[in-house]
């Protein structure tokens, strides 16, 4: 837990050209000048949040509609590679 006099900063960049703008050596100046009020980044929020639902559900909806129980999964198939000699020992015919 920080001291009393200890403030934390949450800094969030929607913006690629916004970011461009902030120099380290100026943070703080530079942030608050960018600085948006809160109910803008939450309104951002919930309409991307709605965004990724909408997907979600449609993509969901198109698996269903498209989905064919006759199609089988792929399955890869597996080789082995052996060197020729590599069971040169189990050879159980007694010859060496």
């Amino acid at each position: 837990e920080g001291a009393k006099d200890e403030s934390n900063l949450l800094v969030v960049f929607s913006d690629p050209e916004a970011l461009a703008q902030v120099r380290f050596t100026s943070f703080l100046r530079d942030t608050k000048a960018l600085e948006r009020p809160r109910e803008e980044l939450k309104a951002f929020e919930d309409r991307e949040a709605q965004a990724i639902l909408r997907y979600v559900n449609e993509q969901h909806g198109e698996l269903l509609r498209t989905f064919d129980p006759q199609v089988l999964p792929l399955r890869r198939r597996r080789k082995v590679m052996m060197h020729p000699e590599a069971l040169r020992d189990l050879d159980t015919s007694g010859e060496s």
